[in-house]
């Protein structure tokens, strides 16, 4: 369910997005709810196609301006780079493991913000939004971030829990896979740290990284 029908558009050149996917048990698509018309499409009936491209520009907008530049870039690439150069000596082992991680950061995260985020910039450009639409896009999503949390722990509605259960969703399944491969592999580099992975720029970073990311 993707409603972004109340963000405004530029101009009567663009059409409103949000679009609603209905799925059957197996996967396949049944139905596309346009927001802006208010009507739902079916498979092989008149109007299908067009609410197919309206979902998936829908979909492509959202995830590129919430998951990836949002949350992938400006909340954790950016807040563990500041935080890590700010509070970690270049000695210290978690800047060492960071910085393996966030090489050239500083550089994509600048370069983002200012190709991405100002009025009339590649993004803006790239949809139909109003600049004050696309601000609260941004907003929205800063707001609603889950991004921190332990991709373990996330809860689904009981239909995807049920293709889970069943080995049917991958993104989860595989996602919690790499998560327990990724915290092993970070635990032992830790363990092998000694009293570094508890000392006091150690809880200085830790403190920052939870203040910046509230």
């Amino acid at each position: 369910d993707m409603p972004l029908q109340d963000l405004a558009v530029r101009s009567d050149l663009y059409r409103k997005l949000g679009a609603r996917v209905h799925f059957r048990k197996d996967q396949k698509a049944t139905a596309i709810f346009d927001y802006e018309q208010g009507k739902l499409f079916q498979p092989g009936r008149d109007g299908w196609e067009s609410a197919k491209m309206l979902a998936k520009v829908t979909c492509f907008t959202l995830t590129t301006a919430r998951e990836h530049l949002v949350w992938t870039h400006w909340l954790v690439s950016n807040n563990a780079t500041r935080e890590k150069t700010l509070n970690l000596n270049p000695e210290h082992p978690i800047r060492r493991l960071l910085s393996v991680f966030t090489f050239n950061a500083n550089v994509v995260n600048s370069s983002a913000y200012y190709l991405l985020m100002p009025d009339a910039s590649m993004l803006h450009r790239a949809t139909g939004f109003t600049f004050e639409a696309l601000n609260s896009v941004f907003d929205a999503s800063y707001a609603g971030s889950t991004i921190f949390k332990p991709f373990p722990e996330k809860t689904y509605n009981p239909a995807l829990q049920e293709l889970i259960d069943a080995g049917k969703f991958p993104f989860a399944t595989q996602f919690t896979e790499y998560y327990e491969i990724v915290r092993k592999f970070v635990s032992d580099w830790l363990g092998k740290a000694g009293d570094a992975a508890l000392d006091e720029e150690a809880k200085n970073f830790y403190n920052a990284m939870k203040l910046s990311t509230k």
